[in-house]
């Protein structure tokens, strides 16, 4: 499935403030649904966008499902001129979920309800802040007339302007400080532990601090009034206000400083998670959420690519939408053991098989991999050595031995005795050149590959002499 970036033409925005010239549209205001068919067989989409009274919205997880990828929009900050308010962050993770739970859905927007809940965010349990599992942080709101020319003409950049939000760590999240002497000081990002400072003023009203889930406030005079923290994980500080009414009873030609943008939150279970600080809704104004369910798993890797045909080794099968995974196939026969550590990771023990490729293929409530050349696991034959020579070689070593025999695959080993010869090279799947090491006696001469150690015999016997 497409993202909406591909979608629309749109990309991150990587400056403090990067506008992109998408015009605002009316937002949508009822949830929207593509059904793709069933959840075992193709995924599910769901997507909510903001409603004008601002209420929660739901979503009930169907029967079967046990994780599903968000993909949460926040809004921008409120805007002077256009496009003043701090772009709101973009946050997508895999999370599970349980069959029949309902996970409440809120959708920022910068301009249903005051001062300005921009963040997106989705909730379970209680619903409480605390109960929060995955969140895009909002942009900072402008401060009053940030990027206003004299002439009435609209700046794209310039004192007073938001902070962006959606940073987990708030860097570059702080609103840009305002102009004039002097201006109010910009909202500091929120991070992951704390809300953004509130930005100071000389002689005009501070920024109030950000808190958990909730932008502070803006700094106001008789003057003006600097911008609105975005909200978020945590909030962003508001900005503070200009100077205020100068001795001479006249506001100065002064602005308040920028709020500062919200932080973005995962919860510890979610996996493949990705931050965007700083994106343009595809809609021009207004966030939203979107849950896809029944997403197949895809494995993009096994290691080791290959193992005994006896089974039992340990494998790591890499990939992704593993959640909730109910069995791994080596061709066709079960793995044991298996243990789904991440969405991105399983491991497990090869079954028994017979010499030859098979593919690893993983299935979850999704349905199960597409078969591909990343899942390919080999079961080597176990090595036979059928003679060497010569069959003598003196006991300081550096004999050159010739071996053959079969299932002598590349990374195959040669010992004499329990001595590691110090040189092999493979010639073919049937012959090996190896140096002997120094040694006494008679020893047999053995090969190692995945398949196992090959077994002893008197076609194998070296003596030293």
């Amino acid at each position: 499935m497409g993202s909406w970036r591909s979608r629309f033409g749109l990309r991150q925005k990587t400056a403090t403030v990067a506008w992109a010239t998408a015009a605002f549209v009316a937002v949508p205001l009822v949830a929207t649904i593509a059904m793709a068919g069933p959840a075992a067989a193709a995924p599910t989409t769901i997507t909510f966008f903001a409603t004008t009274d601002r209420q929660p919205q739901s979503w009930i997880v169907p029967a079967g499902v046990t994780a599903a990828t968000f993909d949460v929009l926040a809004d921008h900050g409120k805007d002077w001129c256009p496009h003043t308010g701090g772009l709101g962050g973009e946050t997508i993770a895999t999370i599970p979920v349980t069959p029949g739970e309902t996970l409440q859905i809120d959708v920022g927007s910068a301009y249903y309800g005051s001062p300005s809940f921009n963040a997106s965010e989705v909730r379970r349990g209680a619903f409480a802040l605390t109960d929060r599992i995955i969140v895009a942080g909002g942009g900072g709101s402008a401060a009053d007339e940030a990027g206003q020319n004299l002439d009435g003409t609209c700046a794209t950049s310039g004192p007073g302007f938001g902070g962006y939000g959606g940073d987990p760590d708030g860097a570059n999240g702080s609103g840009v400080t305002g102009s004039g002497s002097p201006g109010g000081v910009g909202g500091g990002g929120a991070t992951q532990t704390s809300g953004g400072f509130g930005g100071g003023s000389v002689g005009g009203g501070s920024g109030g601090a950000g808190t958990f889930g909730i932008g502070g406030g803006a700094g106001v005079d008789q003057c003006g009034f600097g911008g609105f923290g975005g909200y978020g994980w945590y909030g962003g500080g508001g900005g503070g206000s200009a100077m205020g009414i100068d001795p001479n009873g006249q506001c100065p030609k002064s602005r308040g400083g920028g709020g500062g943008g919200g932080s973005s939150f995962v919860e510890p279970a979610g996996t493949g998670v990705v931050f965007h600080p700083g994106i343009q809704s595809p809609y021009g104004s207004g966030g939203f959420v979107t849950i896809t369910t029944g997403i197949g798993p895809s494995v993009s890797g096994v290691a080791p690519a290959s193992g005994p045909t006896g089974g039992g080794a340990s494998v790591a099968v890499s990939g992704s939408g593993f959640t909730g995974a109910t069995k791994v196939r080596f061709g066709a026969s079960k793995a044991t053991n298996v243990v789904v550590v991440s969405d991105t990771m399983i491991t497990a023990f090869s079954p028994a098989g017979a010499a030859g490729v098979v593919n690893v293929r993983v299935t979850t409530a999704g349905g199960t991999s597409p078969v591909s050349s990343a899942d390919r696991y080999t079961y080597d034959p176990l090595p036979v050595v059928s003679a060497i020579s010569p069959k003598k070689g003196p006991q300081l070593g550096a004999t050159v031995v010739t071996i053959t025999g079969i299932g002598f695959v590349p990374g195959s080993t040669v010992a004499f005795g329990a001595n590691p010869a110090t040189k092999v090279k493979r010639v073919s799947a049937t012959e090996l050149r190896a140096t002997s090491p120094a040694g006494s006696g008679t020893v047999d001469v053995t090969v190692t590959t995945p398949g196992g150690t090959s077994a002893t015999s008197s076609a194998d016997a070296f003596t030293y002499r």
